[in-house]
This record gives structure tokens, C-alpha cells and sequence, in this order.
């Protein structure tokens, strides 16, 4: 319990870093959205961004007063300033400085120049807290709105000195105030309410000098004060709560002067003071914890004064003081704490030397070292206790190296030593903190220590605790009985004749089955033996190809009875049942083969010690995580079995330059990936201007004479910056990414005229990396040179790869010399398939003979290939048809090289005429039959209705003629019903007989034997008006009868046309107090000699919706009532006209009068 508690006390510990210091006194921070961290103070601005301090300081480009007081990023990523001289904008897409200072002729700039305060609102509202006032700042008109204090109006701000803005949750505004305590502003209303004592009202803050704001997670607003601590203030209940300063009790505040309020994104609030660091609040006993400077702690704050805290993008927490020092709580640094010795320190290790680490059944753990002798850790205190070589002390170790301990199941505890070069072993009381016994080689007593180098190992037999096992190297394996105090020789058996072979013992392991296994260092000895001790023999496993290496310096049996193997040929895994190995090695992640401890943590993990590294080894995944001095280990490289794992957990490493201890959960690498940011672009060492911040250039134009670039670029990850990793890209240049390891510039020169893309990537200290990166384009502009002939090959590269055709080049014996890649659609083959082989090969032979003889007719006479076809065989087995264009190619001397020129697929286009002639063949014969149809047809209709006509004509007669001799003879003796029926017999007959007569002339039409001649049309339009006028009586018609031409027609035929229609325009006309009838010709065509002629009238027109029935028969688009007719004269037209091979159409509107078109054949003057 003891020690779980202790674990978790120290995971509650918070160490502090002390990061640099940025030159000014601060007065605020902020963390802009690209990462880059902000402080401003006395002296200016300063940007850092894990490496480079970047000063911006008062000048007519750049700040407005020397010492800034608050700073703030916008939603547009504008930084504002606020100094002692007013307001400056920072607009960083346009790399300018804008000012905003009082102005006292203009009543809506800015009230006062000491700016103390920057907010922005949510709904993207600047407000400004200056000694003068609170604004409100209309950005789009640079107005600023003024709320400032009314002694004769109570709802105003009661005092103009702004220490700080804040907006909560509702989007209610609170101001601190310097004088007037705290202020609450409803910005919609502009009203302000006052929580001050002076104010009268109960529920205050007990100072008036208000000094820091914060809102947190649970709706509880928190004010600091100038000297009267902190408040809570709960809106609900309108109760403050108020925290200050107990010299009594340090749960307390430990300062009343509150600075800073911050809530990280745990929900822990950070208060920081004046002069008291920091506090953490605990809202569960509400009391703090301190965090302040502590001369004695390296880990503390630099120093007390705190200004602002804040949580960045990868949960590190800053701290910036008022003496400009800046610290860090970072939550992902790697908690390997390390002992090393100081001569200035006492309690601290006495060697970095660090040999055998173990843990004693008491929990304490027991340290070893190469120069120091023995060192006791205490946990409480973290200090040591050394053990060492005392001249005149004989009881004391009597070597300071140490090379094995051991406490044995009866509590006694065995120091190994080696005192020039022999092996001494240690009976060392703990209580007494003396040696009580010592066990040293006496050439005359061969029970006594073999004479070894050293002891590297002591195992208590599993059998008989009585009996100790040593790894004695230089010795071989000793045996030692406690109770007799004598030691027994085991040398394992080797192929050398060297002595030494069989004595190079190392470390030892005894297994659950009570066999004792041994690594050996000898390279002329097996690297792994196992001893039983019952017979007393020894198994050798010997190297092979796919074995360990005879040298091993480590061996461990995990959780899962596996036997694991430290050589100097990577790690081995063996597997006793088979009795194999699988080795693995820096080719499978291992960082260093030569590999010095192993031990395992409580979920199973190997913790592996090399050359290079500490290693943390994944035996599910079969995969490596590298850990070294970068992530706070004493170094790089370890020492043999310097490694021990205690009871709770925790695993200790030591090598040549101190120890480290550490929870293997506590070991988590920072999954942030950090954003990357150009720095600078540069040409010969001088940045170079683009009219951005570098931070925001995303393209680049550069001159042909200066065609280089140097740049620097930084991935904003700041828990070891110096760790992070780099690599770039130019697009159009580099054929991969350079990987630079931690350097973060690149250079570019001598690029040739054209566009390519900077890519920039990096990652964090523990490999995570920003894939995506920024990229930046750069154009280069080329020579005009370059530029012409560049433009000249991408046209023709462009045409030649998108081009449908197969591009081609022979020689003068048509073997191709080149093809484009056309050619894989085509035939199938890639254009390297086709090089060097004759154009003939994939032709039928009958095909290839004939365009053999064609091309090589065509090559005599060095005449173009115009339109050659030919059938090709493609790949797949298909034939196709291409048509064959060239030119030649001649040389200087008019010789024939070859030719040049395309090859097009016309195989469905042949298909496609194929198709097409068969289809022309089916429909001709179809449209001879059809029309012999509808010829016969018409003939019959023509007959029938002829017929019917003529037939029905003398009844109708005698219908109408016995009707009127009725009328005549019985007019007085008929009454009036009667008369009213016969005269509607005798209009029925004459209706019926104008019905009958316009058929029989509509079958004429279309049967009578056309006299095609020239006919005059002016002679035919006067006889059909002539024969018109009677219907005109009574009517006034002005008539526009224009030139007509001579064509070629019937002029029968086309004097009933004129009838028809000069009659339809009398008839559509009446209702027309002045008919207005034109007549004349609308245009002859020259080509083809067809004359357009036309009757316009001013008549009632037609809805054009239905003029497709004006010349159908029986169409009529107006009653019989409005207008009499029957509906066949227009369908004589367009018979006769069609006869005539012409058209006839009409257009009009509705009352807007009608006119209609036809043409004929000009009959042309000879």
C-alpha cells in the first residue's frame, strides 16, 4: 500500500521546465491558430517558436508605443496590439502594421491611448479596455463606439481605468475595473450593473480593483483582486466566495494578488499571483496547491511573479513571468527521472557509473557503481547513501566496484566486488552497514573463491537454500555452500583449448525445472548452455545461421516462461520445448544489436537495454520503440545487467552516466502533430519580401536570373523541439522527400523556367508526423527563349499524347522509329513493342503485299501517303481498318530518311457505312413498295370521291329546284313554320352543292395532267380578282398588289391557287371596315431559283397554336356561323402546290390578321 501510494503521489507531481527567456518583462500571452507563442511586455512583441526569438518593437512600420499590455489573435487571424501609444493591427496576410490612436477632433477614434484590455466577442465584436473608457470597435468603418462613465446616469461604467474584459456563456460582458470593482455590461442594451461596495450592493467582490476574470466549465465566474484575493462568484445564487491569503495554512491562496485566472481543458483551475507562483484549485476541498520557486528544486517556477498561463494545442501548459522567463508544465515529457552524481550535491549517486541495480526484500533498492562502491536509495528523500572503500576500515567493501548483489531467502545480503581484477564476495549487514564476512581465492584451499575476474551474478538454488549460484567470469560456474563455507568448480565444456573459453561465464538463470541456464561471453564457446545439476552436465546450443550469437551478455524468462537472450547480434527469443531461437536485429526495428538487459513490465512489455537506446518491445506485435538521452535517460548506450524492475512496478536502467527509474505506464508518446510553418524565404542570406508574413506566403514568383532560394521552416511542437524531425519536397524537381532529420532549412538552386510546388512536412519528438504539411508554389519565370521553346514542346507533347490518332515515324524501309502511345489502344502493343518492327507485320499478307507495292511506289517518287487503307491484326486477335496519312522526310540532299505521319482507326466507321448502304438498300425497296401503295390508294380515293361528287350532284339538284317551285307556288298558303323549313332546304341544297363542287375540284387537283409552261402570275392574280369582285360589292378593299415573277407552273392550277386564296383573305377580312389585301413576292432565291410569293390580309387572323390546320381537309379554326366556306379551298392549295414541288405554310395572330406563303420554280429568261 505503502508504495502504490507513493506512485500515485508522484503522478500527481508537477515539474516544471524552464524554456528560455523571451528579454522583456511580460504582460500577456497568446498562442495564435498557426501556433507560434506571443508575449508582450516592455520592449514590444516577441514571437518564439521553439527555437528563434523573433522581436517586433515600436517604430512608423510596426508598433505604436514601446510597452504592451494586452494581446489578442482574431477570428481572421489579425493580431491586435495594445500598447502604451495606442492600438495596432497586425495584418499578416499583408505583412503591415495599422495604428488606432486617439484622436481628441474625432469623436469616434479610439478615447484613450494606454490600452489595457483586448477581447473578441463571439459574434465577432472587438472591444477595447483603455484609461479612458471601454470601446466597442466597428472594424469595417474603423469607429469606435464609447462606453465610458456618466456621473449623472447610474446604469453607466462607474470607472473609465479597464483592467480586463471577459464574456460568458450568455453573452454577457464583465469588466474589471481599476477604482469602480466589477462591472457587468449588457451589450445589447448598453446598460451596465455595478458589483462594487461602493456601489451599495451586497453581492460584491471586497475589492474595487479588479484584476483578472474567468469564466469556467461549471458557470462559476472568478475574480481577481489587486490585494483582496479571490472571489467565486455563483450567478444563480448571487453569493460570492472569497479565497485569500493564510500565512497559517499553505492550502491556502498563497498570494491576495491575483494576476492571471486560467482553466485548462481538464477543468483545473490555475490562479497565478503576483508574487505567489501559481495555485491549483481543488474544488472538492476547496483549498490550493501551490507552485512556487524553490532554490532547491530545479523543477519549481524560475521565479514568483506569474503573468498569464496558458494551455497550447498539445496540452503543455505555460507560464510566463514578469521577469520574462518562460516555463512549461508538459504533460507528454517522458518521466524518466535520473540520478547522477554531484560532487556539489551530497545525498546525490557517488558514480554515473552504474553496475547491478536490485531491490531488497525491505523495498530498498540497492545500487552498484564501477567507482563509487554501493549505494543505498531512499524513496522518501531521494537521496543515497554511499558505501565505498574505507582505508582504515576493515569492515568496509574492500573495492568501490561493485559487480553483483543478492539477499538470499534468509535476509542476508551478498556484495560482489572485484579488487584488481579478483572477484571478492561480500557478507554485508545492512543494519550495521559494515562487511561481516568476505570470500576471496586462496591458491592453497581449492574449496576457496575460484580465482575470477569478477562475480556478474548470484542465484539462491531453487532445491536448497543453502546453496548459492555465481557467474563467475574468468572462473567458470561456482557453486557455494553457505553452511560449510566452501565453494565447488564448474567449468562448461568448449571446443577451444583455451581455458578462459570455458570460464567466461557471464550471467546465470535457473528455471522453474531446476536447470541453470548460462550465457557466455566467449565467442569460441556456445552463447547459451544449460547446466543440470543433478548429473552435473552441461547441454550446449550451439550457433548456426539462424541461431543467436556466441557472445551473450543477458538472459531473462518472461511471464510466459519464454527464455529471452541479450547478445551482441540483436535479441533471442528461445523456446526450450523446441529448443530454437528467433533472433531479432536492427533489420526488424532493434536500434542497436548489441544489447546489454532485459526486463519486463506489469503488462508484458520487454524493456530492452542496447548500444542505442532503450527499447521497449511490443512480443505480440513483434514491434520496437526507441527511447534515448533526447527523451531524459542518462544516455544512448547502458551497461551489462545494469537493470532491475521492483516489487511495484517500476523499472530502473543504468549505464556509464547515472541511472534512471520509471513507470513503464508513465511512458506515453505525445500524439500531437504539430502544424508547420514557413519561417522565411531567403536569396543569398537576405529574407526576401513577397508582401506577406513568410507564415502565410503560399506562393512564390522568382526571376530567371534568380532562380534559388534558401528557406527555414519549423513544425510548432514544443515538448523537445529540438527533437522534432524535418523533410521537404520540391515538386517538378526532387523525384522524393528529403528526409533532413532535425535540420529544418533547404536549399534550391539553379532551377530551370517552369512551375513547381515546395512541400514542407515535420513531426513531433516522438515521430508523429503533419503528412500533409504546407505546400508552396514556386514559378519560376524562364528566359522568353525558354519560354517559347518550352510552350512549343508541351504543344506538341500535348497534341501528340491526347491525340486520337496513332502517331508515327519510318524509315525509308518502313520500320518504325517511333510511336506514339496512342498505339496501345490501337493494336494493343506498348510503343516500345513496336519500335524496330516493319508497319507490314500486322497485316493479312494479301493486305500487306498490296501496301507494300503502294508505299513503295509512293517512296520512289517521295509522294505523300494520302488515304491508304488497310486491315491490321491487333493483339487480341481482332482485325480493324486504319487509314494510313504521311509525309516524306528528306534530308539536306533530297534523299529519302522515311516518314512521318498517323494512322487512324476507321473500323467503325467501314461498319458504319456498311450498316448504312445495307440499310439505304432496305428502306429504297421499302419506299417503292410503299409508294406503288399509296399511289394505287390515292387513285382509289381520287376515283371515289369524283364519283360520289358527281353522283350526288343531280339529286342535290332536284332536291333544290322542287324546294324553290314549292316556295314560288305556296308562298301565301305555307304558314310561317312551314316557310322557315323550306328555305332551310333550300340553303342546306346550296351549302351542300358548294361542298360538292369544292371536292370534285379538289379531285381534279391531284388527277389532271399538269401543262407545266411559263406563266405570267400578274395576268393570273388580275382574272382571279376579276372573278372575285362581286363578292366585294358594298366593301371597301385596298389592294397592294405588287411585281410578280415568271414561273414555271400549270396555269390552271395556279390560277385556282390565286382564287383560293385572294378568296380566304375577302372572306377573313369582312368583319373589316377597311380590308387592306397585299400581294407580292418575299424573296427569290438565286441557288436554287425558288421564289417565295404571298397573300397578306388585315382579316380576323388565327391562334397559331393550330395553323398545322389551316390546309387539312374540312379544317376550319372559326364557325360556320362567323364565316361560311367548307373547309377545302386551302387543302386545293397546298395539293396544287405540292404538285408543283414546292411549300406552303402560313403565319398570323389572333386578330392581328394572317399571311400566307408559297413557292415555285422562277422560270428563268433565256
Amino acid at each position: 500500500m505503502g508504495m502504490s501510494s507513493a506512485r500515485r503521489k508522484r503522478k500527481r507531481q508537477i515539474r516544471f521546465e524552464h524554456v528560455i527567456n523571451v528579454g522583456i518583462q511580460v504582460t500577456d500571452m497568446i498562442q495564435d491558430r498557426d501556433g507560434f507563442l506571443w508575449f508582450g511586455g516592455t520592449g514590444g512583441i516577441v514571437r518564439y517558436d521553439g527555437y528563434e526569438l523573433k522581436f517586433y518593437r515600436k517604430g512608423p512600420d510596426a508598433l505604436s508605443g514601446t510597452s504592451v499590455n494586452a494581446l489578442l489573435e482574431d477570428v481572421n487571424g489579425d493580431l491586435w496590439i495594445g500598447t502604451d501609444r495606442g492600438l495596432t493591427k497586425f495584418d499578416r496576410e499583408a505583412n503591415v502594421f495599422v495604428h488606432y490612436r486617439h484622436d481628441p477632433q474625432n469623436p469616434d477614434s479610439l478615447g484613450g491611448d494606454y490600452v489595457q484590455a483586448l477581447m473578441e466577442s463571439r459574434d465577432g465584436t472587438l472591444w477595447v479596455g483603455v484609461i479612458g473608457g471601454l470601446y466597442r470597435v466597428d472594424r469595417e468603418r474603423e469607429v469606435f463606439r464609447a462606453y465610458t462613465h456618466d456621473p449623472g446616469d447610474a446604469s453607466s461604467l462607474s470607472d473609465n481605468f479597464i483592467q480586463t474584459i471577459v464574456e460568458d456563456r450568455e453573452g454577457w460582458l464583465w469588466i474589471g475595473t481599476q477604482r469602480g470593482g466589477l462591472e457587468r455590461l449588457d451589450p445589447r442594451t448598453g446598460v451596465f450593473t455595478h458589483f462594487s461596495p461602493r456601489a451599495g450592493t451586497s453581492a460584491a467582490p471586497s475589492g474595487h480593483h479588479i484584476t483578472a476574470i474567468a469564466e469556467d466549465g461549471e458557470g462559476l465566474l472568478w475574480i481577481g483582486t489587486a490585494n483582496s484575493g479571490l472571489h467565486a462568484f455563483d450567478r444563480e445564487t448571487g453569493i460570492f466566495t472569497h479565497y485569500r491569503y493564510d500565512p497559517h495554512d499553505p492550502s491556502s491562496l498563497s498570494d491576495d494578488s491575483v494576476v492571471h485566472i486560467y482553466e485548462d481543458r481538464e477543468g483545473r483551475l490555475w490562479i497565478g499571483c503576483f508574487q505567489g507562483g501559481i495555485n491549483r484549485f481543488d474544488r472538492e476541498s476547496g483549498t490550493f496547491v501551490r507552485h512556487q520557486y524553490d532554490s532547491r528544486d530545479p523543477h519549481s517556477l524560475a521565479a514568483g511573479a506569474v503573468k498569464r498561463i496558458h494551455q497550447g494545442p498539445s496540452d503543455i501548459l505555460w507560464v510566463a513571468l514578469m521577469t520574462g522567463q518562460i516555463d512549461k508544465y508538459d504533460c507528454w515529457y517522458k518521466p524518466f527521472i535520473l540520478y547522477q552524481h554531484d560532487a556539489y550535491v551530497p545525498g546525490s549517486l557517488s558514480s554515473n557509473v552504474v553496475l547491478p541495480i536490485y531491490e531488497d526484500r525491505r523495498g530498498t533498492v540497492w545500487i552498484g557503481t564501477g567507482t563509487g562502491g554501493l549505494n543505498r536509495f531512499n524513496r522518501e528523500t531521494e537521496t543515497f547513501t554511499c558505501y565505498t572503500t574505507e582505508p582504515d576500515d576493515p569492515q568496509s567493501l574492500p573495492s568501490p566496484f561493485v559487480t553483483a548483489i543478492f539477499e538470499d531467502s534468509s535476509g542476508t545480503f551478498w556484495v560482489a566486488t572485484s579488487d584488481s581484477s579478483q572477484a571478492v564476495l561480500n557478507l554485508f549487514d545492512r543494519d550495521a552497514e559494515v562487511c561481516a564476512r568476505r570470500y576471496r581465492h586462496d591458491p592453497d584451499d581449492e574449496g576457496s573463491l575460484i580465482s575470477a575476474r569478477s562475480i556478474r551474478c548470484i542465484i539462491e538454488d531453487r532445491d536448497d537454500p543453502n546453496i548459492l549460484w555465481l557467474a563467475a567470469p574468468g572462473g567458470g560456474l561456482e557453486k557455494f555452500d553457505k553452511k560449510a563455507e566452501r565453494f565447488e568448480h564448474y567449468l562448461p565444456p568448449t571446443e577451444s583449448s583455451d581455458d578462459l573459453a570455458r570460464k567466461a561465464v557471464w550471467q546465470i538463470h535457473e528455471d522453474e525445472d531446476g536447470f541453470i541456464w548460462i550465457v557466455n561471453l566467449n565467442p569460441d564457446s556456445s552463447g547459451l548452455m544449460r547446466f543440470d545439476k543433478k548429473s552435473e552436465t552441461f547441454r550446449p546450443y550451439a550457433q548456426d545461421s539462424d541461431s543467436i550469437s556466441d557472445i551473450a551478455h543477458a538472459i531473462f524468462e518472461d511471464s510466459a516462461g519464454h527464455l529471452w537472450l541479450g547478445t551482441d547480434h540483436g535479441v533471442n527469443r528461445f523456446d526450450r520445448e523446441t529448443g530454437t531461437f528467433t533472433r531479432y536485429t536492427t533489420a526488424d526495428g532493434l536500434p542497436d544489436n548489441l544489447v546489454y538487459g532485459i526486463q519486463e513490465d506489469d503488462e508484458g512489455f520487454l524493456w530492452i537495454s542496447t548500444n542505442n537506446g532503450l527499447v521497449k518491445f511490443d512480443p505480440g506485435t513483434e514491434t520496437f520503440t526507441t527511447y534515448g538521452q533526447k527523451d531524459g535517460l542518462q544516455g544512448d548506450a547502458f551497461f551489462y545487467s545494469a537493470c532491475a524492475k521492483t516489487r511495484d512496478g517500476e523499472l530502473w536502467f543504468g549505464g556509464m552516466n547515472g541511472v534512471n527509474r520509471f513507470f513503464p505506464r508513465d511512458i506515453v508518446d505525445n500524439p500531437h502533430a504539430p502544424s508547420v510553418v514557413l519561417i522565411s524565404i531567403k536569396q543569398d542570406g537576405k529574407e526576401v519580401d513577397f508582401g506577406k508574413d513568410a507564415s502565410r506566403l503560399r506562393e512564390i514568383t522568382l526571376g530567371w536570373r534568380n532562380n534559388y532560394f534558401e528557406f527555414e521552416f519549423v513544425a510548432l511542437d514544443y515538448t523537445q523541439p529540438e527533437n522534432n524531425q524535418y523533410a521537404y519536397l520540391l515538386e517538378g524537381f526532387d523525384a522524393d522527400w528529403y528526409y533532413a532529420g532535425h535540420r529544418r532549412f533547404g536549399r534550391y538552386s539553379n532551377l530551370p523556367g517552369g512551375d513547381y510546388v515546395l512541400r514542407l512536412k515535420g513531426s513531433n519528438n516522438d515521430g508523429v508526423w503533419n503528412e500533409t504539411g504546407i505546400a508552396i508554389d514556386v514559378h519560376v519565370v524562364p528566359p522568353l527563349w525558354q519560354t517559347v521553346l518550352r510552350e512549343s514542346e508541351e504543344r506538341f507533347r500535348s497534341l501528340v499524347e491526347t491525340s486520337s490518332d496513332w502517331i508515327w515515324e519510318v524509315n525509308d524501309e518502313f520500320t518504325f522509329t517511333y510511336a506514339s502511345p496512342k498505339v496501345r489502344d490501337i493494336l494493343g502493343y506498348e510503343p516500345a513493342q513496336v519500335v524496330g518492327r516493319r508497319i507490314f507485320e500486322w497485316m493479312t499478307d494479301d493486305e500487306a503485299q498490296q501496301a507494300r507495292d503502294v508505299l513503295d511506289r509512293l517512296a520512289q517518287l517521295q509522294q505523300p501517303i494520302t488515304g491508304l487503307e488497310g486491315v491490321f491484326r491487333r493483339r487480341d486477335g481482332e482485325m480493324i481498318v486504319l487509314e494510313m496519312k504521311g509525309v516524306p522526310i528528306l534530308d539536306d540532299d533530297g534523299l529519302l530518311l522515311g516518314y512521318r505521319g498517323i494512322n487512324r482507326d476507321i473500323t467503325r466507321r467501314k461498319r458504319a457505312e456498311e450498316e448504312i448502304r445495307q440499310l439505304n438498300e432496305r428502306l429504297e425497296q421499302r419506299v417503292r413498295e410503299r409508294t406503288a401503295q399509296l399511289e394505287a390508294t390515292n387513285k382509289e380515293l381520287q376515283a371515289f370521291a369524283y364519283s360520289v361528287s358527281h353522283d350526288l350532284r343531280a339529286p342535290l339538284r332536284h332536291v333544290k329546284g322542287f324546294a324553290r317551285l314549292l316556295q314560288e307556288r305556296e308562298v301565301e298558303g305555307l304558314d310561317q313554320t312551314s316557310a322557315r323549313y323550306l328555305n332551310i332546304i333550300i340553303e342546306s341544297s346550296e351549302k351542300m352543292e358548294g361542298l360538292i363542287n369544292g371536292l370534285l375540284t379538289f379531285s381534279r387537283t391531284g388527277r389532271a395532267e399538269m401543262q407545266i409552261q411559263p406563266v405570267e402570275l400578274s395576268k393570273l392574280v388580275r382574272e382571279a380578282c376579276s372573278e372575285l369582285a362581286p363578292e366585294i360589292e358594298g366593301r371597301e378593299v385596298i389592294w397592294e398588289i405588287g411585281p410578280l415573277p415568271l414561273v414555271l407552273g400549270d396555269p390552271i392550277l395556279l390560277r385556282q391557287v390565286w382564287i383560293n386564296l385572294i378568296s380566304n383573305a375577302l372572306k377573313f377580312t369582312a368583319p373589316r371596315k377597311r380590308a387592306r389585301i397585299e400581294v407580292g413576292t418575299e424573296q427569290i432565291d438565286q441557288r436554287n431559283g425558288e421564289v417565295t410569293l404571298f397573300v397578306r390580309d388585315n382579316g380576323v387572323g388565327f391562334d397559331p397554336r393550330h395553323r398545322q390546320k389551316l390546309f387539312g381537309v374540312f379544317q376550319r379554326l372559326h364557325s360556320a356561323n362567323e364565316f361560311e366556306g367548307s373547309g377545302i379551298g386551302l387543302a386545293t392549295v397546298r395539293r396544287i402546290v405540292h404538285r408543283h414541288g414546292g411549300r406552303v405554310w402560313a403565319e398570323g395572330e389572333q386578330g392581328q390578321g394572317a399571311t400566307f406563303y408559297f413557292t415555285l420554280r422562277e422560270a428563268k429568261d433565256d
